[in-house]
């Protein structure tokens, strides 16, 4: 009887333990979209739209995509500044220390502050930006953006001469992202499942560090090297219902319809965290996602065919990536009035004047419930 009673207690511990990780499962598991069929999409697109419109893509989308998704009304998100402080800039002997009004929409305050030992930090509302001295002399000779948009990039692009994902002397690179991803998800801001990880070794960084500063920068100060400047740098994305939020700015700045998209960035070695961007993450409004059906990639394609149809083309324009993520758009002339709009962004890359390398061109971006072209 004895065994039988604790047969029956050991299976009732089990039946308890497993309802409870499925209660843990639950609330951690991200919040979903309408409860409908997965949207249809190719892996990658190769075809001739039009007459020198070229689309040569790997098509990137969340897994298991719905044919219906959210659109949301939000607002800035803002991070505690205090918790800001605290995580990046606790032991570092401040000597300044300025508060500006804020210039986003908001009514948080920004605070800029500078250390002894050569680090700075702005906390504002809508932007984070931490920087020790490794981390402004890594972006001397790191350059990770090509130009685009009315806020423009580097014309000194140069992370294809650096490897990716691949894993350094002092740490594990999936441990080194994991640790900037505990720190972004501890402020409350969701990351999505992907980004983008360079691997910076010092002797390379020395290598792009003398291109720039003969080609573009005569007055970069010159700069010793060493394996302690080791180093790796991420990109992410926010996410929302696991879909991720564009980086990309859009919009006139004329009519105050310029709207900038989320940017996470970080630069991480043996010493920790030596740069960190988090700016314009977004916060949906509670009780404001309305559903919507979204068109399919191929129908998003026509409209760039139409944008391009009364355009004399020369070189050939080649649509060389495809995202479907969220793009933020102001509602209106205020600064913090927002809507996340799902939508497909397509990269439009064009020949330079000697036919022979690619040069980014712009952004396509197409609301993927109407179909129109969101300038």
């Amino acid at each position: 009887m004895r065994k039988k009673q604790s047969l029956f207690t050991a299976i009732s511990c089990i039946i308890i333990v497993m309802l409870f990780v499925g209660c843990i499962n639950e609330q951690i598991a991200p919040p979903q979209s309408p409860d409908v069929a997965p949207l249809e999409v190719p892996k990658e697109i190769k075809q001739e739209l039009d007459e020198n419109l070229i689309v040569d893509a790997i098509v990137k989308v969340p897994a298991n995509l719905p044919s219906e998704a959210y659109k949301y009304i939000a607002s800035f998100f803002i991070v505690d500044t205090d918790t800001v402080f605290q995580n990046l800039f606790a032991n570092e002997e401040i000597i300044n220390q300025i508060k500006n009004p804020p210039e986003d929409g908001t009514n948080k305050m920004n605070t800029y502050y500078t250390s002894k030992e050569g680090s700075s930090l702005l906390c504002g509302a809508a932007s984070i930006s931490y920087a020790a001295s490794l981390g402004h002399k890594v972006l001397e000779a790191f350059r990770p953006e090509y130009s685009y948009g009315f806020f423009g990039g580097d014309e000194n692009y140069n992370a294809d001469q650096f490897l990716k994902d691949k894993s350094l002397s002092f740490r594990q690179i999936d441990d080194a992202a994991s640790e900037v991803r505990n720190l972004i998800n501890g402020w409350g801001i969701d990351l999505y499942s992907e980004g983008d990880a360079y691997t910076l070794d010092f002797q390379t960084l020395e290598e792009q560090h003398k291109i720039i500063s003969n080609e573009a920068y005569e007055d970069l100060p010159k700069r010793n090297w060493s394996i302690e400047d080791d180093c790796y740098y991420f990109s992410f994305s926010q996410a929302i219902d696991n879909i991720p939020v564009s980086f990309i700015e859009h919009g006139n700045p004329d009519d105050g319809s310029s709207t900038v998209g989320t940017k996470i960035k970080a630069i991480i070695s043996s010493g920790g965290i030596q740069y960190l961007e988090c700016s314009c993450a977004y916060r949906p409004v509670e009780n404001s996602k309305e559903s919507v059906k979204l068109i399919s990639v191929e129908d998003a394609l026509s409209t760039v065919k139409k944008k391009y149809a009364n355009i004399i083309v020369s070189p050939e324009i080649r649509i060389t990536s495809i995202e479907f993520c969220y793009v933020p758009c102001k509602r209106n002339k205020s600064d913090n009035d927002f809507e996340l709009i799902p939508a497909w962004v397509f990269k439009a890359e064009q020949a330079d004047e000697n036919y022979e390398n690619l040069i980014s061109l712009n952004y396509v971006i197409v609301n993927a419930e109407t179909g129109e072209e969101i300038l």
